[in-house]
């Protein structure tokens, strides 16, 4: 009941919240423009906090769809009690006892950062004031009051926006984490760790980095900090490396010795857009396509369960076979993982598909048996012979 309770305070706060800040500046009553600042930060730090309620519906719809086949044939196979189990072991993203301290403390960040971001508490005279932080070494040997002033705003101007990027960021990553259910009670602890480091290393860029000293240079470069910060912590790191000749970094391997890339392409019936609709689950190339559980995808995907098979065991026989060869057993008509292994289960039948692919029997054979011990293939097998089951 609480919990429902807190989802309604949620929502009045967004909701009078705008409708407070359009009222006051459809009337130009200009002196609530703190008023309507602090409401606006309450209102950007519930916004998240909402965006972790989906998952409990995401969750509520993706149990009653696999419900559908719980009396079926198909429901004693190791994929479904594995998908069934997973579904019920997720403990979702709600103000509980494993979760109440990480949200709030993300949500203290978060509006914290926008009310610094809005500079309700902040003067221009602050500024005046030596800080470190945001002076660097300008604050050692000051040539005028005005220039450290000026200074040290850009550094807080380029806080502000690393913070906003990171602010962009942590809600593009918590909606996909939220549609994988990947997100933990530690992940809202690394995202507000995540959103004050982007800050601080967009003012260390800055003291570092001065021919940024541009108005739109700083504030382009620190929101980009704000969004990818990895990328500036490593460049920062082997600066430093350089600066003190310490190199920690192994050498790239060369260009001929990586692997290909295992393109989703290369699946029968995969095209740009369900490309895009599986790398939203992380399923990025064939590797990973080959190891899902059909039952997951089909919780999360608008397709039907035996395509979803079928793509699967493409990948499967994709990872085995490589480029060359798959695509010489895709012309003989064989396409998948189930397919070559029920179809080479014949002594001339096997025969004839190594002459097709140009590739001796005996390896033809060890990939067979290396399909036969893949846990991965013994499992799908299992489903498909479910689905071939008349449902009782």
């Amino acid at each position: 009941m609480w919990r429902r309770l807190i989802s309604i305070l949620l929502a009045a706060i967004v909701g009078g919240g705008g409708l407070l800040a359009y009222v006051a500046l459809a009337n130009r009553q200009l002196y609530l423009a703190p008023l309507i600042l602090v409401v606006l930060s309450m209102m950007l730090t519930a916004l998240p906090l909402l965006i972790c309620y989906v998952q409990t519906i995401s969750l509520q719809r993706q149990l009653a769809k696999l419900d559908t086949l719980n009396d079926k044939t198909v429901s004693g196979t190791a994929f479904f009690k594995i998908a069934y189990g997973t579904l019920q072991s997720i403990n979702p993203a709600t103000l509980d006892k494993y979760y109440a301290v990480p949200m709030l403390t993300f949500a203290f960040v978060i509006i914290f950062c926008w009310l610094m971001t809005n500079a309700v508490y902040f003067k221009p005279e602050y500024f005046t004031l030596p800080n470190v932080v945001l002076g660097g070494f300008n604050v050692l040997d000051p040539k005028d009051v005005e220039s450290v002033a000026s200074y040290q705003r850009g550094t807080f101007v380029a806080g502000c926006f690393g913070f906003i990027g990171a602010y962009i960021y942590t809600n593009w990553r918590l909606l996909d984490r939220i549609n994988n259910n990947d997100i933990y009670p530690i992940s809202f602890y690394y995202y507000a760790a995540r959103m004050l480091a982007a800050c601080f290393i967009a003012g260390v860029i800055r003291h570092i980095a001065p021919e940024y000293g541009a108005n739109v240079s700083v504030i382009l470069l620190s929101f980009a900090i704000g969004f990818v910060p990895d990328i500036f912590i490593t460049s920062i790191v082997r600066r430093a490396s350089q600066a003190v000749s310490v190199l920690s970094d192994q050498p790239d391997p060369k260009i001929e010795a990586l692997p290909s890339n295992s393109s989703l392409l290369m699946i029968q019936g995969l095209d740009r857009d369900k490309i895009d609709r599986l790398s939203e689950l992380y399923v990025t190339n064939a590797e990973v396509l080959a190891c899902q559980n059909p039952f997951i995808l089909w919780l999360r995907l608008p397709y039907e369960l035996l395509l979803i098979i079928n793509w699967i065991s493409q990948a499967q026989l994709y990872r085995v076979m490589r480029d060359e060869h798959f695509a010489k057993l895709r012309q003989t008509g064989i396409c998948g993982s189930l397919d070559f292994v029920g179809i080479a289960s014949s002594p001339e039948a096997l025969k004839a598909l190594a002459r097709a692919i140009n590739m001796p029997v005996e390896l033809v054979q060890a990939a067979i048996n290396a399909l036969q011990s893949d846990p991965i293939f013994i499992r799908l097998a299992e489903v498909q012979n479910a689905l071939r089951q008349p449902f009782p």
